[in-house]
C-alpha cells in the first residue's frame, strides 16, 4: 500500500513539471515571437498547437513565424488544416482570411519591387519580359500567390496552356479559395481541353465574381462547348442587364450565336446587332474602363482601338455569310 501510495506520489510529481514546463515553454514562446525569434517561437507555437488544435492565437502566430521563416507553404497547411478541422464558423473565417494576407504578403522589400516591375511590364502587354521578373520574385519568394498568379496569367496571355496550368495549380493548392485563381486556371484548363475541370474551375469563380467581365466569358464559352448553350447565352443576357456596354461579352454573344448549330438567318442578324451594338458602345466602353466596377485584372483585356478592329472584323464575317445565305435563298448551309 505504502508503496503505491510513493509511485502515484511521483507520478502526481512528474505531471506538474510537466505542466510547469509546458507554461514556462509558453510564456518563452511568447516572449521569442515578441521579439521574433522565429525559429524558436515556431517549435514552442507548434508544441501548443499539437496539444491544442483549437487554440485560435497559436494557429495564427505559429503561421506568422513560418512566414518569416521562409515557410510560407508550411504556413498555409497549418491554416488550412485548421479551418477545416475548427467547428467554429466565425474562427473559420478568421483562418481563411489570414490565408489570403500570407499567401500574397511579401516578405522581401526587393522581391515586392520585382513584382512591381513586372506587373508594370503586363500593363503594357509586355508578357515575356514581365513573365521574367516574376520568375526571379519566386526564387525568393518561391510560394507567394500573388506571383504564381501573375505568372501564370502571363502564360495564359502568350498561350503557353501547360505552364499556365502547372503555375495555377501550385497557386491553387497554397490559397483554394482565392476566385481569381480558379478563374485564370479555369481558362488555362479549358484552352488544354479539360473541360469538366474547366468547367468546375470557372462555375465557382463566377459565383464568387459575377460582375466580372472574364468570368461571365469565360463560363459562358465553357458551356457552350459542353452542349449548355441555352445556358450560356442567358449568363451572358444577365450581365449586359446590368452592364450593356461590356463590350466582350457583347461580342461573345455574337460569336456563340454564329456558333450555333443549326445556324440560320435570323441567329446571323442577331448576332450582327450585337457586333453593332457594341460599336455603337465602344466610347461608353472605353468611359468607363476604369470603373471600380470592373475587375482589376481586366486590365489585361484589348483596348478600345484594338475592340474596334476586331468588332469589324466580326462584322465582315457575318455579312459574308450572309451573303452566302442570300445566294442559296436564304437556306441554311447544312441542306
Amino acid at each position: 500500500m505504502k508503496k503505491t501510495y510513493l509511485i502515484l506520489l511521483s507520478l502526481s510529481c512528474i505531471l506538474n513539471s510537466v505542466e510547469r514546463g509546458f507554461a514556462a515553454s509558453e510564456t518563452n514562446t511568447g516572449e521569442f515571437f515578441a521579439q521574433k525569434k522565429w525559429a524558436e517561437a515556431a517549435i514552442g507555437l507548434k508544441a501548443t498547437v499539437e496539444r491544442d488544435p483549437q487554440n485560435a492565437r497559436a494557429v495564427l502566430d505559429l503561421a506568422s513565424a513560418l512566414t518569416y521563416l521562409k515557410r510560407r507553404e508550411e504556413a498555409l497547411g497549418v491554416l488550412a488544416r485548421a479551418a477545416q478541422k475548427t467547428k467554429v464558423a466565425a474562427q473559420g473565417e478568421r483562418f481563411k482570411s489570414r490565408i489570403q494576407v500570407i499567401s500574397r504578403l511579401f516578405i522581401s522589400h526587393d522581391t515586392f519591387q520585382i513584382f512591381q516591375d513586372g506587373l508594370n511590364l503586363m500593363l503594357v502587354k509586355k508578357y515575356k519580359l514581365a513573365r521574367d521578373f516574376f520568375s526571379r520574385a519566386l526564387i525568393q519568394e518561391p510560394a507567394n500567390v500573388d506571383v504564381l498568379l501573375r505568372l501564370g496569367q502571363c502564360y495564359v496571355l502568350e498561350k503557353d496552356f501547360d505552364s499556365a496550368a502547372e503555375s495555377l495549380r501550385f497557386a491553387k493548392r497554397l490559397n483554394a479559395n482565392d476566385p481569381q485563381i480558379g478563374l485564370w486556371l479555369g481558362k488555362a484548363l479549358y484552352e488544354r481541353g479539360e473541360l469538366t475541370a474547366a468547367l468546375e474551375e470557372l462555375s465557382t469563380a463566377y459565383l464568387a465574381m459575377r460582375d466580372s467581365e472574364l468570368a461571365t466569358v469565360w463560363f459562358a464559352q465553357v458551356l457552350q462547348e459542353v452542349g449548355q448553350g441555352s445556358s450560356a447565352m442567358k449568363l451572358l443576357d444577365i450581365h449586359l442587364k446590368k452592364y450593356s456596354w461590356h463590350i466582350p461579352v457583347l461580342m461573345t454573344k455574337a460569336l456563340l450565336q454564329m456558333r450555333s448549330e443549326p445556324v440560320s438567318v435570323n441567329t446571323l442578324l442577331q448576332a450582327k446587332k450585337n457586333i453593332q451594338l457594341a460599336l455603337d458602345r465602344l466610347d461608353q466602353y472605353a468611359e468607363k474602363n476604369t470603373d471600380e466596377l470592373r475587375d482589376e485584372v481586366n486590365f489585361l483585356e484589348q483596348d478600345a482601338e484594338e475592340l474596334k478592329k476586331e468588332l469589324i472584323s466580326r462584322m465582315k464575317a457575318i455579312e459574308s455569310r450572309l451573303i452566302k445565305f442570300s445566294k442559296k435563298s436564304e437556306l441554311p448551309s447544312y441542306l
